[in-house]
């Protein structure tokens, strides 16, 4: 656990940020770009999931160092196969035998999991109202999947390709050791003279085996509020949050107090915390079918027997209160040092609700064929992990900031220590080297290293001394076979690189790689390499300060003026007129004049709703009876898009859009049967999301004159999203439908043709744009439809900084061509599921209302804002769908 809870420095360290940006201000010779050290979200939050976020090594959530920013981040992080080892067994029949000789063998098998994957983002605005008083808003959400260990067992009790327990009964020796049998030769036919005798041959058992439990895709969204009110000499700062996924809520609030000392070269800060989580897990009984509710008694939690589907639910609550003491000292012109203490209390259900562990009891009866000392001990189905419900954990750590002008450069080396009543005692070593590279970028390596003790309750597999199996011996102890329990090190190096893209604006990329294994722990025993694994992180991050940003903002990096005011010639005939008042969800609209740059943010919102249609035909409901049916009701799509524009010539623009993406699918169940899928524990609805598709552009000016634009967009996507989104493993798990997916998978051609003119009063605009897929299949066997379509918009100048914009769109799109595996569906749900190739595309009219501000003066000269909503007119489906609801877009952009 303290592998989740210790990883990022703690929260006191927020208050000493100050100290440290004012002594960073102060080094001029420093780049523009540089930042004092992120402050890592703290994990409580993430401690009772497999959230791959939560693990060491992590690229952190960045938070602004400033009061004034604003800013985004993408994420991924990658865990690596595993090794596997299961016990199999081979039979030969010697000659003139009459029986076989069986030979067992424990072997390495390739990992059947697709392991865990996370895609996250972090939206933040860190803004100063007035010279005291400033407010913070953060949002973050990620999108995680795959496969986590959920227990471990001798790698001698599973057996073929099963990932599940398939013996009874598991030989141990008087001290523990598992054995197998290895050889086993019968009795030879008695009527054959001088035949061999039987043959035992035991080999003792050195491999564990972790079974393993997939995850569908879910969705965590977190948003916080913070508020801080400055004097001279001391601040103070509140904020509150909820986070929510589908089995965990939490809810939290915060406040913190600095004093200023020493003519603010000290700085004393505290702090206090309070967090409620709620926990409502739900699991099949697939491991643990035997297990009864009275058997996991828990006064902070309740188990509980579900219906039809025969799935357990645990629900239960646990509260988190933290303290925090630190101070900061600016020991001069150069130097920073920070110490602080912080002591967590955390009550109630504290355990994983999807975590066991696997429990042997001595067997009644004793097997005399058995070798002298190898005994037969029986196992039980799979119980769930119990921890104490009392934690209290405390930290200490301390960090030095030192700046080299020689070299231009900023050094950091942090220690942490943290130590808890469960027995974990864990050390944290991390350092980075921030180097500035010419006038624009900065180059920061880093290394962590991490090493933790095991709590005294955790063990890779547990013994009971109830010979009936019930394991009543273990109900009033507490256990766990959680390997984040265990003893283990973690060695995490990283890189980010900065490019500055204007004064007050840069944009940020890191990755970070970790290795995870028992043998990197120091002192002492550890855990085996059973669960030694590798991942990786990558973010990108776009990040701008705003008093920066709106004083530089419209006349080109360097020139500081807020008050630049543009008449309506240079307005209508400049960047921002010249794009004919492009609506928001009009993409590659304009171009940009040499040697400018521009960075964008895009969001599109849209919304799927039932009934089910026959072309323009509603279906009636199926009625409630009969086979278990699944209806659609809904579905809506989240997808954000990042601009990075910039023109090498006046004759050319290039243009890169990443993008990601979160679905999600609303549905209701008719009639009585069971069905074969679980459709996501009995969930009424189905998430997905993750990187989408990478877009690549030319725009290449073909005409211009008094306001009048013509260019050529030639596009190229890049297939980044995923199409192999499941609902799990094996024979139980199915692949997304086809608009479940993140992205298209395959490379697609996308070219448009974008007239605009703009006028005093009016403008107006057309574009024509088409989606030509450059594959017949991707790798899931599929491929999306061509889509054509053709809009064209005019605007209304209500002011010279704002316009109200009316726009057509009417777009034919393709069927989907091949198909996702049989072997890879679900049964057959109501009529005609979305699964159906058939059942996509069709011929769509819609009509668009919205707003458009460039600012020709003051502090916002040089941004973009844009929103509108697009409402459907008339729609020709092909096959049968939901039916669509509307879209809103909304985009911003700012230029250099």
């Amino acid at each position: 656990m303290a592998a989740i809870e210790r990883i990022h420095e703690h929260s006191h360290i927020r208050q000493t940020r100050r100290n440290v940006a004012r002594l960073l201000r102060r080094l001029a010779n420093l780049a523009p770009g540089y930042s004092a050290p992120s402050r890592y979200s703290n994990s409580p939050l993430r401690a009772l999931t497999t959230a791959a976020l939560a693990l060491p090594g992590m690229v952190g959530i960045a938070q602004a160092d400033e009061d004034a920013d604003v800013g985004i981040q993408y994420y991924h992080y990658q865990e690596n196969m595993r090794d596997d080892y299961r016990l199999f067994n081979t039979s030969v029949q010697p000659p003139g035998s009459y029986a076989n000789t069986y030979t067992g063998e424990i072997r390495r098998v390739p990992w059947e999991y697709r392991p865990v994957t996370s895609d996250g983002e972090h939206a933040y605005v860190h803004l100063r109202v007035d010279e005291r008083t400033r407010m913070a808003f953060d949002y973050v959400q990620d999108i995680w999947s795959g496969a986590s260990p959920i227990a471990t067992q001798p790698a001698s009790v599973t057996t073929g390709a099963s990932p599940h327990l398939e013996s009874h009964v598991a030989q141990f020796d008087a001290q523990g050791y598992p054995y197998y049998l290895s050889k086993y030769t019968p009795n030879a036919n008695p009527n054959t003279p001088n035949g061999t005798p039987q043959e035992l041959v035991y080999t003792r058992d050195t491999q564990l085996h972790q079974t393993m439990s997939y995850a569908s895709p879910e969705i965590r969204k977190q948003a916080n509020l913070s508020y801080g009110r400055d004097w001279n000499d001391a601040s103070l700062d509140m904020g509150a949050g909820i986070s929510d996924e589908p089995d965990f809520r939490s809810t939290f609030g915060s406040v913190s107090f600095r004093r200023n000392l020493n003519d603010k070269r000290t700085s004393v800060n505290v702090g206090l915390s309070y967090t409620h989580g709620d926990t409502h897990a739900t699991w099949d009984t697939v491991y643990t079918h035997r297990q009864r509710t009275d058997a996991y008694p828990d006064q902070f939690a309740t188990l509980s027997i579900g219906g039809g589907m025969n799935e357990r639910r645990i629900t239960g609550t646990r509260q988190d209160i933290a303290l925090t003491a630190g101070v900061s000292q600016v020991v001069n012109k150069n130097d920073v040092f920070s110490t602080g203490f912080g002591f967590t209390r955390t009550t109630g259900f504290l355990a994983n609700p999807y975590k066991f562990v696997t429990v042997f009891y001595v067997y009644p009866e004793i097997d005399t064929s058995l070798p002298s000392g190898i005994y037969n001990l029986g196992i039980s189905p799979l119980q769930l992990e119990k921890r104490p419900s009392l934690r209290n954990q405390f930290t200490w750590d301390t960090g030095y900031l030192h700046f080299f002008e020689k070299f231009n450069a900023a050094g950091r080396l942090h220690y942490s220590l943290f130590a808890d009543n469960w027995g974990v005692r864990a050390h944290t070593v991390d350092a980075e080297w921030r180097q500035t590279l010419g006038s624009a970028w900065t180059l920061t390596p880093r290394l962590r290293y991490y090493t933790q003790s095991a709590a005294n309750f955790y063990a890779p597999y547990f013994f009971s001394s109830d010979q009936t199996g019930a394991n009543s011996d273990l109900a009033s102890h507490v256990f766990s076979s959680d390997e984040r329990l265990s003893a283990f090190g973690t060695l995490s190096p990283g890189v980010t690189l900065t490019r500055q893209l204007a004064k007050g604006l840069s944009l940020e990329f890191a990755l970070e790689y970790q290795k995870h294994a028992g043998s990197l722990r120091l002192g002492g025993a550890s855990e085996a390499t059973y669960a030694d694994f590798h991942s990786y992180s990558a973010s990108i991050g776009l990040r701008g300060r705003l008093d920066q940003l709106f004083s530089t903002a419209g006349g080109g990096a360097g020139n500081g003026s807020s008050n630049v005011v543009m008449d309506n010639d240079a307005r209508h005939g400049g960047h921002h007129g010249a794009h004919g008042d492009a609506p928001a969800g009009v993409m590659a609209a304009h171009m940009l004049s040499v040697g400018e740059t521009m960075v964008g943010y895009r969001f599109v919102r849209e919304r799927q709703g039932g009934p089910l249609t026959q072309g323009s035909i509603a279906l009636p409901p199926p009625s409630d009876g009969g086979p278990m049916k699944m209806v659609l009701t809904g579905t809506t799509m989240n997808m954000r898009m990042l601009e990075i524009m910039m023109a090498p010539s006046d004759g050319v623009t290039l243009m890169l859009m990443p993008s990601s993406v979160d679905m999600n699918m609303g549905m209701s169940m008719f009639g009585k049967a069971p069905m074969k899928m679980s459709l996501d524990k009995e969930r009424d609805s189905q998430a997905s999301g993750g990187w989408g598709d990478t877009g690549v552009y030319a725009l290449f000016r073909l005409w211009e004159r008094s306001g009048r634009h013509l260019h050529l967009s030639q596009g190229l996507s890049v297939p980044t999203g995923s199409v192999n989104v499941r609902s799990g493993e094996g024979p139980d798990g199915y692949m997304y439908s086809y608009d479940m997916q993140p992205g298209s998978g395959t490379w697609d051609y996308k070219p448009n043709l974008t007239y605009t003119e703009a006028g005093q009063t009016l403008s107006w605009g057309a574009q024509v744009s088409a989606t030509k897929r450059l594959q017949g299949r991707n790798r899931s066997g599929y491929a999306l439809g061509d889509e054509v379509q053709a809009t064209a918009w005019g605007g209304l100048h209500i002011k010279p900084w704002l316009s109200a914009t009316l726009r057509g769109q009417v777009t034919t799109r393709g069927v989907v061509k091949g198909e996702i595996a049989a072997s890879l569906i679900p049964a057959t749900i109501y009529g005609i599921s979305d699964y159906t190739p058939q059942n996509y595309g069709g011929h769509f009219v819609d009509a668009g209302i919205g707003l458009h501000a460039a600012p020709i003066s003051g502090a916002l000269v040089g941004h973009d804002i844009s929103v509108e909503w697009t409402q459907p007119l008339r729609s020709g489906y092909y096959g049968t769908q939901l039916q669509r609801k509307g879209a809103l877009s909304a985009s911003w952009s700012i230029a250099f």
